[in-house]
C-alpha cells in the first residue's frame, strides 16, 4: 500500500489504526497456510473462516490500489493539460509580453564594457543648415565638414565642386567646430576650435574663404587673441565678431574691420558675447548679438562683471605639455545668491547713421543693477523688443524700443509675490501683417501655465495673452517663425514623445505634421520659403534624417481671425493636417542597424503611470532576453529639474544601457510631469518638501512591480539629478545604494539666477528656505551599501565646493560607506573621452558591486 494510507474501517465499523510495519507482513504464502492447516485440523471450521477474511482483505487492497493509481494518473494528466494550455496562452498572447524571453538573443553577440569605448553604437548625424541662393533656390549644406559643396533638397549637388581650393587649409584647421556660409554664398567662415571656454563656447580661430577664388585669411589681425562670437548678417556678407572686449564688423578682404565698441580690453567686460551666467542660464548661447532683418543694424548686450566675484577653479594641469581642448577657464566671474549680479546694457548700432551705438533705456531705471535682459528680438527694421526680469524673477517686463524716436514703451508687465516660472529665453518672435488696411502688430512668446510650456500671442496694445496651443500640448523646442507661420515640436498629454506642428498666426490654423517614421523624439529645421522640412528622428530606434517637401494642409475649418479680434481661447484654433513628400533620405545609419542586429541590445519600454496625485513618465531600459517572471536588480535614473525632461525617447547607448546589457540590470528613467498638489508654476520654494515626498512615494510604489527585486534597488543622478538623488536618499529607507555626479548640495553655492528663480532672492526672509532645501546628514546615508560621488575639479557649473561640503559632513559623522571621487581637470560634462570612460565604468561598476553587498 501507499505509505500515506491512514485509518480504515474494520468489520465492526470501528476505527482501528494500522501500523506501517504490518502492511508488509499481512499476507502469508500458500505453503505456510497449508502446513498450518495440517497441524491444526481439530479447529478446521474456525481456520476456514480466517482464510475467507484474509482473501476478502486481499481483494479490498487490490481494489484500493487501482483507485489510488487512477487518482494519481488523473492528477498527472491535469497538471500536464494545464501546462499545455498555459504554454499555448503565452504563444497566442505573445504581444502582451513583447519583451519576453527571446531565443534569438542567444544567437547575438553579448555586449561588453569595452564596446562602449569603441563608438560602434553611436549614430552618424549631419549638421544641416538651409540657405537660399541669389536666384531663390533652396539649398543645404553640412556645417560639420570641410566640404564647400551645396545641395538641392533632393541631394543633387549644386554647381561645381570646389573642394580642391581648400586642400591645404584642412591641415591648418585641425579641429573644425563648424562652417557657415554668408547669406549671399560668397564667403565661408570656418571656426576652428582651440580651447573650451564654457559649456556652449570655445575660443576659436576663424578663417574666411572666398568661394570664387579660394582665398583664405585669418579673421583676427592679432592671431594671439581668440574669437568667441562670429555671426553673418541675414543679407549680404557683413560679419560681426568679438575680439577681447570689443565688437568688429568685417565686410571684405579689401577693407579693414570696423570696431563699433572701441573699449579697452578689460577683464569682466563682454560686448556681444555672454558672460558665464548669460551663456549657461539665460541665453544658453555664447552669442549676445542680433542682426536686424535688413542687415543694416545690430543690437547687442554689454555685460559688465566688474562687481561680480571671481571664481577660481582648483585647476591643476598634471602634464603642462599636453593641450586639453576640454579645459575651461580656471577663473571667471560667477554670482552666487549672496553676490552682486552682472550689470547689463542693451545697445543698437546702425551702420547707415553716424555709426555710434545707442543705449536702449531700461524699463527699470532705478533697478538696473538688479535686472537681467532675457530676450531680444527685432520688430521689423525700426523697432526692438526686449524682456527684462528683476533679480529673483518677481517682475518681468516686455518693452518696445523705437529707433526713430529713441523711446522705450512698456508692452506687458508680469508681477508675482513668488518667483515667476523658471525660464531662460522666452522665444520672443515679432509678427506683423495687414488687416482691414491696418498694420496689426503682435508678438509671440512661450508662456508657462499649469506646469506646461504654451505658446501665447499678444497684441501690442493688449497685455492679455491668447494661447495658441491647446492645454494638452506642451511646447518643447525648435520654434521657427517664417512669414507669420510658426513651426515647433511639442508633446501631448499622455505621451513623452514629441510631435511636429505648424501654426498660422494669422488664421490660427494649427496643423499636426504627421511624419511616417514612428513615435519618438523629433527635431526640425524649416527652409526659408517653407517648402522643405528637415526632420531629425532622434530615437528610440536608430536615428535617421530626412528632407521632406511640404504641401498645403487640409483644414477641418477655415476660420480667418485676421479680420476680427483674436479669439478668447485656444479652443477656437482650427486643426488640420500637413502632407509631406519624401525628397531625400539624408542619413539612415545602415551600419548601425546592422550592428544592432549583431549584438544583444537592451530593449526600451515606455509607459505613463499614476500614483495617487502623481503622474509620471517611465522609460524602462530592460536587459537582453528580459523575462517578466524574474526579478531584476534595478537602478533608477533621475533628473527632476523644473521644466526639464529625462524621458524623451532619445536613442542612447551610454551608462544606463551599459548597466542593462552588461550587468543584466533593469534601469528606469523617471519624469514626474504633474503633482496635483503643487502650484502650476512649480514653485520649488513653497513645494520642495512635497516634491521630495512625491518622488519617494512614486519610487516606493514602483519597486513593487513584480519583475523588480525590491531588495536590490539603486538610484543615481547628475547635476540637479544628483541633488534630487541625495535628497531622496536623505529621506528614504528602502534604497540600497546611490551614486551622484557633480551634485548641488546647497543652493547658496550655485549661480544666483537659477537658485533665486527656484527659492527667491536671497535675503533674511528666505534664509530658512535655503537652509531647509540643502542636503543634510541623515542616518539613512549610513545604512546604504555605499554612496558614490564623482566630481571634476574643473566643473565651472556646479563647483566642487558642493561635494567638499558634503564630504566634510560625512567625515564629521563617521560615514565610512561614503566614497567621494575627485577627477582632476574634469569639467561638468566630463567631456574629455578619458574622463568620461572612467566615469561610465566607475559608476556602473559601483552598482554592480553595491547591489549585491
Amino acid at each position: 500500500m501507499n505509505a500515506y494510507e491512514g485509518d480504515t474501517l474494520n468489520n465492526h465499523g470501528k476505527s482501528s489504526t494500522r501500523q506501517h510495519w504490518r502492511k508488509r507482513s499481512a499476507v502469508s504464502s500458500s505453503l505456510e497456510f497449508s502446513s498450518y492447516e495440517e497441524s491444526n485440523s481439530p479447529i478446521e471450521n474456525t481456520e476456514v473462516l480466517k482464510v475467507s477474511e484474509i482473501e476478502a482483505k486481499k481483494r479490498r487492497r487490490k481494489k484500493h490500489r487501482y483507485i489510488y493509481l487512477a487518482v494519481c494518473l488523473f492528477f498527472l494528466a491535469s497538471v500536464l493539460s494545464c501546462a499545455i494550455i498555459f504554454r499555448f496562452y503565452l504563444h497566442t498572447n505573445r504581444e502582451n509580453f513583447s519583451l519576453f524571453k527571446n531565443d534569438s538573443y542567444k544567437q547575438k553577440e553579448p555586449i561588453t564594457v569595452s564596446h562602449f569605448g569603441e563608438s560602434i553604437f553611436l549614430p552618424y548625424h549631419q549638421d544641416i543648415e538651409w540657405i537660399t541662393s541669389t536666384e531663390g533656390t533652396v539649398l543645404y549644406y553640412d556645417q560639420s565638414t570641410f566640404s564647400l559643396s551645396l545641395f538641392y533638397p533632393d541631394g543633387k549637388e549644386y554647381g561645381s565642386n570646389v573642394d580642391s581650393l581648400i586642400t591645404s587649409f584642412v591641415l591648418t584647421c585641425k579641429n573644425l567646430h563648424r562652417k557657415r556660409y554668408s547669406s549671399d554664398m560668397e564667403y565661408i567662415a570656418f571656426s576652428c576650435s582651440k580651447d573650451r571656454r564654457w559649456r556652449h563656447s570655445y575660443y576659436e580661430d576663424v578663417y574666411l574663404v572666398e568661394r570664387a577664388t579660394g582665398r583664405i585669411e585669418h579673421l583676427a589681425s592679432d592671431q594671439s587673441k581668440k574669437i568667441v562670437v562670429a555671426e553673418w548678417s541675414p543679407i549680404g556678407h557683413k560679419l560681426v565678431y568679438g575680439l577681447g572686449s570689443n565688437l568688429f564688423i568685417w565686410e571684405s578682404f579689401s577693407e579693414p574691420p570696423v570696431c563699433i565698441t572701441d573699449q579697452s580690453d578689460l577683464d569682466g567686460l563682454f560686448n556681444g558675447n555672454s558672460d558665464w551666467v548669460y551663456e549657461e542660464e539665460i541665453l544658453q548661447s555664447s552669442k549676445a548679438v542680433w542682426w536686424s532683418p535688413d542687415g543694416n543694424c545690430l543690437s547687442y548686450l554689454s555685460i559688465d562683471d566688474s562687481k561680480v566675484p571671481v571664481h577660481v577653479l582648483p585647476f591643476e594641469q598634471l602634464d603642462s605639455k599636453v593641450e586639453d581642448q576640454n579645459r575651461v577657464n580656471n577663473f571667471f566671474h560667477y554670482s552666487t545668491p549672496k553676490d552682486p549680479i552682472p550689470f547689463v546694457k542693451l545697445f543698437v548700432n546702425c551702420f547707415t547713421d553716424s555709426g555710434e551705438s545707442i543705449e536702449v533705456d531700461s524699463s527699470f531705471p532705478l533697478s538696473t543693477q538688479h535686472r537681467y535682459i532675457t530676450d531680444v528680438a527685432w520688430a521689423g527694421n525700426e523697432k526692438l523688443m526686449f524682456v527684462e526680469v528683476l533679480r529673483g524673477n518677481y517682475e518681468r517686463v516686455t518693452s518696445l524700443f523705437d529707433l526713430s524716436s529713441r523711446k522705450t514703451t512698456i508692452e506687458n508687465t508680469e508681477v508675482s509675490e513668488h518667483p515667476l516660472a523658471l525660464t531662460s529665453s522666452l522665444h520672443l518672435k515679432y509678427l506683423s501683417f495687414e488687416s482691414l488696411g491696418n498694420l496689426k502688430e503682435r508678438y509671440v512668446r512661450q508662456y508657462f501655465l499649469s506646469n506646461k510650456k504654451r505658446i501665447a500671442i499678444y497684441e501690442l496694445d493688449n497685455p492679455v495673452p491668447i494661447y495658441l496651443t491647446p492645454v494638452n500640448i506642451s511646447f518643447l523646442s525648435d520654434l521657427y517663425l517664417i512669414n507669420n507661420t510658426l513651426y515647433f515640436t511639442a508633446i501631448s498629454s499622455g505621451s513623452p514623445f514629441s510631435r511636429v506642428y505648424r501654426l498660422c498666426t494669422k488664421s490660427l490654423i494649427l496643423s499636426e505634421i504627421n511624419i511616417q517614421i514612428g513615435s519618438g523624439l523629433f527635431g526640425i529645421k524649416v527652409s526659408n520659403d517653407q517648402n522643405y522640412l528637415l526632420v531629425n528622428y532622434l530615437g528610440p530606434e536608430i536615428p535617421k534624417q530626412f528632407i521632406y517637401s511640404i504641401h498645403e494642409d487640409k483644414v477641418s475649418t477655415s476660420n480667418d481671425h485676421s479680420k476680427n479680434n483674436l479669439p478668447s481661447d485656444s479652443s477656437s484654433t482650427s486643426l488640420g493636417k500637413v502632407k509631406l513628400e519624401l525628397c531625400n533620405s539624408l542619413e539612415t545609419n545602415e551600419e548601425l542597424i546592422i550592428t544592432k542586429e549583431k549584438f544583444a541590445f537592451p530593449s526600451v519600454f515606455f509607459k505613463v503611470i499614476k500614483v495617487k496625485n502623481i503622474t509620471a513618465y517611465i522609460q524602462e531600459i530592460r536587459p537582453p532576453n528580459f523575462n517578466p517572471r524574474k526579478r531584476y536588480p534595478t537602478v533608477f535614473h533621475l533628473y527632476g529639474a523644473p521644466q526639464s525632461a529625462l524621458v524623451t525617447g532619445k536613442y542612447e547607448m551610454d551608462i544606463n544601457e551599459l548597466m542593462a546589457s552588461v550587468y543584466n540590470f533593469l534601469v528606469i528613467k523617471v519624469d514626474i510631469v504633474d503633482i496635483s498638489d503643487v502650484s502650476g508654476q512649480h514653485l520649488f520654494s513653497d513645494s520642495h518638501e512635497l516634491i521630495i515626498k512625491s518622488w519617494i512615494e512614486l519610487l516606493r510604489s514602483y519597486v513593487d512591480t513584480p519583475y523588480i527585486d525590491r531588495h536590490r534597488v539603486g538610484i543615481w543622478g547628475w547635476s540637479f539629478g544628483g541633488y534630487l538623488t541625495l535628497k531622496i536618499l536623505e529621506n528614504a529607507d528602502f534604497i540600497k545604494t546611490g551614486a551622484v555626479v557633480a551634485p548641488v548640495t546647497d543652493w547658496r553655492y550655485y549661480d544666483a539666477y537659477y537658485s533665486e528663480n527656484l527659492l527667491g532672492a536671497y535675503s533674511k526672509q528666505t534664509t530658512a528656505i535655503y537652509d531647509k532645501t540643502a542636503v543634510h546628514y541623515s542616518e539613512n546615508f549610513r545604512k546604504l551599501c555605499g554612496l558614490l560621488v564623482l566630481h571634476g575639479t574643473s566643473d565651472d557649473n556646479v563647483h566642487i565646493e558642493n561635494t567638499m561640503q558634503l564630504t566634510k559632513a560625512m567625515v564629521e559623522k563617521g560615514v565610512y560607506n561614503y566614497y567621494p571621487f575627485i577627477v582632476p581637470n574634469a569639467n561638468h560634462e566630463f567631456s574629455d573621452p578619458t574622463d568620461y570612460t572612467f566615469l561610465r565604468e566607475k559608476l556602473s561598476g559601483h552598482f554592480h558591486h553595491a547591489l549585491y553587498c
